[in-house]
């Protein structure tokens, strides 16, 4: 899972993102469950690609796993808006 941390800095999935006419690439962290324990993944550990993220619209966060404990890939989407 890919998160964000809101206003209260509470970890929240991302949200819609105001369109700025630049590169949007919220700062996400990434969380695996172990057993019932969701634990925090090192950013060592993976790669993120941002798809999509300039223009209003939907735009894809890509995470790849680049370890033992973190193979494959997860994505995450959000929204830009005016």
């Amino acid at each position: 899972m890919a998160y964000e941390k809101n206003a209260k800095g509470k970890d929240v999935a991302v949200g819609k993102q105001k369109y700025s006419g630049d590169s949007i690439e919220p700062s996400i962290r990434v969380m695996i469950k172990q057993g019932k324990t969701w634990v925090d993944v090192d950013p060592a550990n993976y790669s993120v690609t941002y798809i999509n993220n300039v223009q209003k619209g939907k735009a894809v966060i890509l995470v790849n796993g680049n370890g033992t404990e973190t193979a494959g890939s997860k994505t995450a989407k959000f929204s830009i808006v005016y």
